[in-house]
């Protein structure tokens, strides 16, 4: 059978991922993604001092490079992320993230921004910190598109996230 993207990961990114098995449970959720929440985790770089944070910074990406940053002006799109702590290391910090928007490339440059860049990022960070990126889809909800009962599907978190974690 096809499938359907309903939405997308950053390449490397484990986790939760839709997809419907027709083009109509599709265009609901293309139509209904607003209703829909994200939650991450990610191993960042460092040791976060706050326990919680929002970020809000708006994102440009250089059509030339297709790089994002975090950049002000008539082509940038505004972003917010949110942030909690869950655990810290000697070297890096677990953190949960929730989305209010879903821009490409949010939570990698949000995260660079606050001087904390994911763990193994080989475009916003240091990819030989670790083999692969640390981040990870953990959990998403949405309505059901013929019921409209709040479902959730949720990811464990990769084992190499805690050991990197508790590697001093």
């Amino acid at each position: 059978e096809r499938l359907f993207p309903c939405h997308r990961l950053d390449q490397g990114t484990s986790g939760v991922l839709l997809l419907a098995r027709t083009p109509e449970v599709q265009h609901f959720f293309f139509e209904h993604w607003g209703e829909t929440t994200k939650t991450y985790v990610a191993l960042v770089e460092g040791r976060m001092q706050d326990e919680a944070g929002t970020v809000r910074a708006a994102l440009y990406e250089d059509p030339r490079s297709l790089a994002v940053s975090v950049r002000d002006g008539p082509d940038a799109r505004d972003a917010v992320t949110h942030f909690r702590v869950l655990a810290r290391g000697a070297r890096c910090t677990l953190v949960e993230i929730d989305l209010e928007t879903g821009r490409k490339h949010q939570i990698r440059v949000h995260l660079r921004h606050l001087g904390h860049p994911v763990v193994g990022d080989d475009r916003y960070g240091n990819q030989a910190l670790a083999p692969r990126l640390c981040l990870h889809a953990r959990e998403l909800t949405f309505p059901h598109p013929r019921t409209g009962e709040r479902l959730t599907f949720a990811a464990p978190v990769p084992p190499l996230f805690a050991e990197l974690l508790s590697r001093g």
